[in-house]
């Protein structure tokens, strides 16, 4: 026997879904609208606890029949939405695309996505534009929590009801506070890892024995309780965004939101009228192909066009969404759900097709994988031509301190190339916009004539004394850039980062007159300081295809000039602070009329993915160096 069906949390699920959606297809007020996900935890914990209490104490719970439903509910449409991503990525993504693709696409159907996206959040990953199974980690913290989850409700009810919500609230509290404890050390581990979502779905537990013991709130109480929860949800999606730590605290207001519906729903006017109308129910009922589909169909598109996605368009993928989400809904979730129709006549069938097809999925991905994405897919000459393929070199360089990593950990005497006769020592000194500036340095460094010693921290812009946010690492690594000077014997520091988002005021206002404060210390230890300016981001992650993309439309021209969408107001303040001898305009380099950059120049690829340079950009920001290192030691002799 399951639980009463409710239209209102059908209604709940459509405000979380739609949260999501149209958070993801961008441009909208809905900055907070990823808190979604949290809204469905909730919604997830409440309705499995319901089921299983009161399936236990109907006598009629079995855990064979639990997984069953879970397979039925899930992994068909999860299925559907990996095939036809697969082929997609097949047609359309590059070999370091595609093998990264096969990683997350074997993660994705064993439900371990939250894991491998975790672990393979590195600095130098590209962003979340080249990852179509990425949305995926949710589900993988929910169906953690349905495997672990029911064995423990099931011992805790074969003890006492009334004990299981006690230790059931009692979890939930621990969980949240490990949480907050752990957001001060890895946001990223809090995040994705389950355990600190789980006091999210455990409060939505929690509250299913509130409502088997109670029939809730009066009337006028219900209206005041649900006015609260819509109320608290507006504030998640409309204020709370990306640069807020998240989750913890601040994911309470969704949590509590969504509770307060739950708890009220049943008994309020207002749920009734606002949430349990029929666009709303429907939604609710495609919520889940919904949630699978979008983000594939987004990822996509935008791969394949090479271009911010127009107001418009975004428009029609979102009616898009909705429709192929309608036809997964009615053709794959209901019949697999259906316990009219089941398309499963054997018992054991579900589990064992789901398995043979959780192997096949599995298998491909590691052939993507050990194949390096199916190169065969292209003309091997044309990717050494373009240098498509160099993608990954800088993410095992020893020279480079990943996130959390301290000063402690870097081995100088591993970081510096010497050349013979070589009487003055270079300083590259940064973050990893720094560290793609050495490709370019070792081709010049004969020229330059200089030792060349390298010190880059993930996250970590090159400004003394500042606290960079989410990396709290960073003071103390920069700080130890005055040691490196005096035991280096170091003449010349370059400092190069991603400036943009170096030193935030507020919003996305940068302040970088800390720049000008490092420059003048560094001065005064008696070191030759220049700063590299600026270098543009692009609105894509995928200049690779853009370059075969060009090559297979036998584009003639050696340049093919792209829109920066940030960079440029770092590059005007640097300007304004530095004298002309201490910068090195790179950003006027790549970008002559600010408008238009040269992502691709002498029909090589200036970048590797939104920022970083490729080996050919290198050198180019190397070669105006040496020109610019020429001019300030004549104007010194001058």
């Amino acid at each position: 026997m399951s639980i009463s069906y409710r239209a209102e949390i059908d209604g709940l699920r459509t405000i979380a879904v739609l949260s999501v959606v149209i958070f993801h297809l961008g441009g909208t007020p809905l900055i907070g609208g990823f808190t979604g996900v949290d809204i469905f935890f909730v919604i997830s914990g409440y309705l499995i606890t319901s089921n299983i209490v009161k399936e236990k104490n109907n006598q009629a719970f079995s855990f064979a029949s639990f997984y069953e439903k879970r397979i039925r509910r899930l992994f068909p449409a999860l299925f559907a939405t990996v095939a036809v991503s697969t082929v997609l990525a097949y047609f359309l993504f590059m070999p370091s695309e595609l093998r990264d693709y096969g990683q997350s696409m074997a993660a994705a159907v064993t439900y371990l996505s939250n894991v491998f996206f975790y672990i393979s959040s590195d600095y130098f990953e590209g962003p979340s534009e080249l990852k179509p199974l990425l949305h995926t980690w949710s589900l993988a913290v929910e169906e953690q929590f349905y495997i672990l989850y029911p064995i423990l409700l099931v011992y805790l009810l074969n003890k006492s009801e009334k004990q299981a919500k006690l230790i059931i609230f009692a979890l939930a509290l621990v969980f949240f506070v490990a949480t907050l404890i752990g957001m001060e050390f890895d946001r990223s581990a809090m995040f994705y890892l389950s355990p600190f979502r789980f006091w999210e779905l455990l409060i939505g537990a929690w509250l299913a024995f509130l409502l088997i013991e109670t029939e809730g709130p009066e009337n006028k109480l219900a209206e005041v309780l649900v006015l609260g929860g819509l109320f608290s949800i507006l504030y998640s999606v409309f204020f709370i965004d990306e640069s807020v730590p998240f989750p913890g605290a601040s994911a309470l207001p969704a949590v509590i939101g969504a509770s307060l519906i739950i708890y009220a729903g049943n008994s309020s006017k207002l749920a009734l009228n606002l949430l349990s109308n029929s666009p709303m129910v429907w939604f609710g009922k495609i919520s889940y192909s919904l949630y699978l589909w979008h983000w594939p169909v987004v990822v996509f598109f935008g791969y394949y066009i090479i271009r911010p996605v127009s107001m418009g368009e975004k428009v029609g993928l979102f009616i898009l969404t909705v429709l192929v989400s309608w036809l997964s809904w009615k053709y794959i979730e209901a019949p697999f759900r259906s316990s009219k129709n089941k398309p499963f006549k054997i018992k054991a069938a579900p589990f064992v097709s789901t398995a043979l097809a959780t192997c096949v999925a599995v298998c491909l991905g590691l052939f993507f994988y050990l194949s390096k994405g199916l190169p065969t897919r292209f003309d091997s000459e044309l990717l050494t031509e373009l240098s498509i393929e160099n993608k990954d070199k800088n993410k095992t360089n020893p020279c480079f301190l990943g996130q959390g990593d301290y000063y402690h950990n870097w081995v100088g005497e591993n970081c510096l190339s010497k050349i013979d006769n070589a009487q003055k020592n270079l300083l590259l000194w940064g973050d990893s916009h720094a560290l793609h500036l050495f490709d370019g340095l070792i081709h010049i460094q004969e020229k330059l004539d200089m030792n060349i010693l390298v010190y880059a921290s993930a996250g970590c812009s090159p400004m003394l004394d500042i606290p960079i946010p989410n990396n709290p690492q960073c003071q103390e690594n920069n700080f130890q850039v005055k040691r490196i000077i005096n035991e280096y014997d170091i003449d010349t520091v370059l400092m190069a980062g991603n400036w943009a988002w170096a030193y935030k005021v507020k919003d996305d206002e940068i302040d970088l007159s800390p720049v000008k404060a490092t420059v003048k210390t560094l001065e005064n230890l008696g070191a030759e300081v220049h700063v590299v300016n600026q270098l543009p981001l692009y609105s894509i992650s995928n200049p690779q295809f853009l370059a075969m993309r060009l090559a297979k439309a036998n584009y003639s021209e050696p340049n093919f000039m792209f829109a920066p969408y940030y960079g440029t107001a770092a590059a005007k303040q640097l300007r304004r602070l530095l004298k002309d001898e201490s910068l090195i305009d790179a950003y006027s380099l790549m970008c002559p009329n600010n408008n238009l950059c040269s992502i691709y120049k002498n029909h090589s690829l200036m970048v590797v993915d939104n920022g970083h340079l490729s080996t050919a950009g290198s050198i180019q920001v190397a070669e105006q160096l040496l020109d610019h290192l020429s001019n300030s030691a004549q104007k010194r002799f001058e």
